[in-house]
């Protein structure tokens, strides 16, 4: 029976390696995410092996949120433009565009959204931890494309590059950010279609790089976008541009590239234009542009993982394996390959740019490269620098294949190795002995138990390679492929120490205190505010109205707003803050209690413990975890203004500030500023006899009744935003910009249907362009082009 099962296996992988190569080697790579992450998605148990403190931030939240999104589509309780708008966090804002987790134009995130739709809560968990695995995937699929076809190294000397690339730290560490892995993913496919256009002058190979990196853009993190152009550009001119001539063309096909990107990503790009114009987040100085960099020590992170501890955010940077370093060394000291050394310096380039305003470098970047002011994670720039040792570790693994050098060459350069790195590993106790402790360091204990992996896989190399010299066999490639795998599943899955208790899960349902809330919350659309920050990312997944919330640019009016009613010293607004009553904030939910002279106008209503079904669910100002058993109340705010509502006096300026300060001044129930220069219409409100009513609240769209005694001015405490536009009994009207962040609507005496829509003219105009583009696009790909010649 063994027999015979052992034949079958033998015939299928016959069957494969003949007939069907490139499913052998492509399986693995979906393969191994599933054993390096099995405890996630294993549909029991959490583990939580890459999820940092960032995940319950809004990675997870954003990605409920839109399958909810779907699932209203779908039962028809929400149109299809509710995907334009979230009304949730902020006053409301644009879910297409600028920080754009939604990624909702990206084929693959699409898809995971849709599939998702029909699947109960407990499982989006686990589609939203694929989704950056399946991207793992990718990257050691793209990469194993680009080493064999561009480089032409054997099978399976790109085999191994693709999985360096895959799971090195870099990449491992940015798959709990989520969405920089799909930019992560495509560098090399990217590169790939630009390296064999330019070899074969094909525009059409061009073009589908314009493809690759239009993917990068619409995936929702263009920061990776600006990263992997510069490296490619700086690879293609190296290679391609030899004299003035090649020099053009290749600028050539890079501006075709980028162009076509550009153009098929307008959807995107051009809401993320008028948004980034409307913030005040979207340029940093030079420091702030390298705030998330790597640090010196974390160098050592690339020869041994965690040796001095993990720092506080559990950032641990870089990582290729030990028996990976070795191979690069026989790279370096035996290669013939003209490439060798270009792929050292690029690495070792975007190392030092990675330490950001640590170095010379970044500082003459940030100067040079547009858009580089715009970002602020050099540190991410490692994954490029983990491509680069891909490349010289399968150039190593070329050379033990073809047995280039003789045995007893390797076998000195073991002794070598071995010395050296026994020195290394003495001399960083050594350091440890004599420079000052730094906050999470590691004990002597820990940091001989992270050495002892390294040393374990560096003993079996040498035994391996070795051995494979001394007598060749058939299984060296499996053996070396099962050590590297080991060493990287072992050390670049354990580090994110800081934050293993959290269960994402607990998002799926609401929590026990909003639970008891609901109703009287979304009875009148009013708002919440949560003094704590834990909930602050993720109302929009609870389909809770708040206050605050978290977005990648907040609009300057939204931030003039509340910045001038923010008690900068307690870090939160005040309970008796008239900026709560404006803008109909209904409940405070907080772990403090009011003191006796606050506003008698707000009454607690729930005094509870935090159940330990919440547990990690709420955190305070500071990032700490609120415990079970913590007290936690719920304050009604009984002077709330309503959502909607009509004043009958108006002042105008155009002066923010100037604005405020009316603001301040005004009983803002019977009166409203707007930003205008305009000559305003005279009011005459009778508000005894008025009344304004929202009759249906969507995302995109609200309809309000409003039975005006008198002219009037009518206002909806939502974000002012461009492209909204307002109907009076289905004319089209102005909306003024009201009380600094809000919309408001002037109204005749008598009944009246007021609609506002959310209908952005940039979004429009970026999906018209996109997809004009892209059936061009698909029509220049598919269709044979010949020159016409004249007849005879």
């Amino acid at each position: 029976m063994v027999k015979t099962i052992e034949r079958f296996i033998i015939k299928v992988f016959n069957f494969l390696y003949t007939k069907h190569f490139y499913i052998l080697i492509i399986l693995p790579y979906f393969i191994f995410p599933f054993i390096a992450f099995w405890r996630n998605l294993d549909l029991s148990n959490i583990s939580l092996v890459f999820f940092d403190a960032e995940f319950d931030g809004s990675y997870y939240p954003d990605f409920v949120y839109g399958v909810h999104i779907f699932q209203d589509i779908i039962k028809g309780s929400q149109s299809i433009s509710s995907i334009f708008w979230n009304p949730y966090s902020l006053l409301g804002m644009p879910w297409v565009g600028a920080v754009d987790r939604s990624g909702l134009f990206y084929p693959i995130k699409f898809l995971f959204y849709f599939i998702s739709s029909f699947f109960s809560s407990k499982y989006y968990l686990f589609f939203i931890t694929y989704f950056p695995l399946f991207h793992m995937s990718l990257a050691g699929i793209f990469t194993y494309l680009f080493v064999k076809r561009c480089l032409k190294l054997s099978s399976f000397s790109s085999f191994v590059a693709g999985i360096i690339y895959g799971f090195s730290g870099a990449f491992i560490f940015l798959v709990i950010y989520i969405y920089p892995s799909t930019g992560v993913a495509f560098l090399p496919l990217q590169l790939y279609f630009l390296w064999t256009a330019l070899e074969k002058n094909s525009f059409r190979r061009a073009i589908l790089a314009g493809f690759a990196t239009a993917l990068v853009l619409l995936s929702g993190y263009s920061p990776l976008f600006i990263y992997n152009s510069i490296f490619i550009s700086l690879v293609i001119f190296y290679f391609f541009a030899k004299n003035l001539k090649t020099f053009i063309t290749t600028f050539g096909f890079l501006f075709i590239t980028h162009l076509t990107a550009i153009f098929l990503s307008a959807v995107v790009l051009l809401p993320n234009m008028e948004q980034a114009n409307l913030a005040a987040r979207q340029i940093y100085n030079v420091v702030g542009a390298g705030y998330y960099n790597t640090t010196v020590e974390g160098i050592l992170n690339y020869f041994v993982p965690y040796f001095y501890g993990v720092k506080d955010s559990g950032n641990v940077y870089g990582y290729v394996g030990i028996l990976s370093l070795f191979l690069i060394y026989l790279a370096l000291k035996y290669s013939n390959k003209s490439y060798v050394k270009f792929f050292v310096v690029i690495s070792f380039f975007f190392l030092v740019l990675s330490l950001g305003n640590l170095t010379f470098l970044h500082s003459l970047i940030y100067k040079i490269v547009p858009l580089y002011d715009s970002m602020r994670r050099p540190a991410f720039l490692n994954y490029i620098v983990t491509f680069g040792l891909a490349i010289l570790v399968a150039i190593g693994v070329n050379i033990l294949e073809n047995r280039k050098i003789s045995f007893e060459i390797v076998n000195s350069q073991i002794k070598k190795i071995f010395i050296a790195f026994s020195l290394f590993w003495f001399g960083l106790f050594i350091l440890k002995a004599i420079v000052p402790p730094v906050p999470n360091q590691g004990t002597i204990a820990e940091m001989i138990r992270f050495s002892l992996i390294p040393l374990i896989v560096l003993g079996s190399s040498v035994i391996l390679i070795k051995y494979f010299y001394v007598q060749p066999s058939r299984f060296f490639k499996v053996f070396l492929v099962l050590i590297i795998l080991f060493d990287l599943f072992t050390l670049n899955s354990s580090y994110p120490q800081t934050n293993s208790e959290l269960d994402p899960r607990v998002f799926n349902t609401k929590s026990e205190i909003i639970s008891s809330l609901d109703d009287k919350i979304n009875e009148d659309y009013s708002r919440a505010y949560f003094l704590e920050s834990g909930l602050r990312y993720n109302s929009s997944a609870e389909k809770l109205y708040q206050l605050d919330g978290y977005y990648g640019f907040y609009s300057n009016y939204y931030s003039t707003l509340m910045t001038h009613y923010f008690n900068q010293t307690a870090a939160h607004f005040d309970f008796n803050s008239p900026v709560l009553d404006l803008l109909g904030v209904s409940y405070i939910i907080t772990t403090k209690t009011l003191e006796k002279e606050e506003p008698k106008k707000i009454k607690m209503v729930i005094a509870s413990l935090m159940p330990k079904k919440d547990k990690n669910r709420y955190t305070e100002l500071n990032g700490t975890i609120i415990p079970v058993g913590s007290n936690v109340y719920a304050y009604e705010n009984l002077d709330r203004f309503p959502r909607v509502y009509l004043v009958g006096e108006v002042k105008s300026t155009t002066n923010d500030e100037e604005a405020l300060s009316l603001m301040d001044t005004l009983n803002l129930r019977e009166s409203a500023v707007v930003a205008s220069s305009d000559q305003l219409p005279k009011l005459s409100l009778n508000k005894s006899e008025s009344l304004a009513t929202i009759i249906d609240y969507q995302n995109s769209q609200v309809k309000i009744s409003a039975s005006s005694k008198g002219s009037s001015f009518l206002v909806l405490s939502d974000s002012y935003y461009p492209g909204w536009k307002a109907y009076v009994d289905e004319k089209p009207v102005e909306i003024y910009r009201t009380n600094v962040a809000l919309r408001g609507v002037f109204l005749d005496d008598g009944e009246h249907e007021v609609k506002f829509v959310y209908q952005p003219d940039k979004f429009y105009l970026g999906a018209y362009i996109s997809i004009i583009s892209l059936i061009t696009l698909l029509i220049f790909l598919i269709f044979p082009w010949k020159r016409f010649r004249p007849l005879k």
